[in-house]
């Protein structure tokens, strides 16, 4: 069974940030970081950009699951305002 590995604000009774394969697929979704997460409409809530620093941190664990997967899928669900768009292609010019 796959593990999908996740990034969301740190708040009680979210998922924390846990990079472990469990599968030949890794996939990671990246939610973003909007604190007010909850009791909000999911336009305020995967409205998020993340910023150059906080993408570079995802880097070194996407490369340990690409070592250890047969297949990564990196997913970007902050998609309010072009921001999953905008962030997929910095991270893409990180990761190549």
């Amino acid at each position: 069974m796959g593990y999908c590995i996740v990034d969301e604000p740190k708040l009680p009774k979210l998922m924390p940030f846990i990079p472990r394969a469990t599968s030949d697929l890794g996939y990671f979704r990246l939610h973003g970081r909007n604190q007010n997460w909850f009791n909000v409409p999911t336009s305020v809530r995967y409205d998020y950009l993340y910023s150059e620093e906080e993408l570079s941190s995802f880097v070194q664990p996407i490369r340990e699951i690409e070592a250890r997967t047969g297949k990564t899928l990196i997913f970007f669900n902050n998609c309010h305002g072009g921001s999953a768009a905008r962030n997929a292609l910095e991270l893409l010019k990180m990761l190549s």
